[in-house]
């Protein structure tokens, strides 16, 4: 885990159609060098089982790639912008 995530206010989410897939991909994630966190879906994001892979937008098209390559693959992106104050959800 990364402690520029938990404060970040620019960041990338990874959110999973299931518990069971947000959980597989926390596993397959852990055995990269990947900095990420598992938080609570922003409320933003309907489409989501609840939780969501929290990340660097840097990394973001790798983790996808990662989490392809082992059949997660019901997933959607969005990027995370909390600089005005409020938070700006967009789908990539």
């Amino acid at each position: 885990m990364s402690k520029h995530l938990i404060r970040a206010i620019k960041y990338c989410v990874i959110s999973f159609i299931s518990t069971h897939h947000a959980l597989a991909a926390e596993k397959i994630l852990k055995d990269t060098e990947l900095a990420f966190i598992l938080i609570p879906t922003p409320k933003e994001i309907s489409t989501s089982c609840g939780l969501s892979v929290k990340l660097s937008c840097s990394d973001t098209k790798t983790a996808l790639d990662i989490l392809a390559k082992q059949q997660i693959t019901q997933v959607m992106a969005y990027q995370v912008n909390k600089e005005t104050g409020q938070q700006v959800v967009t789908k990539l």
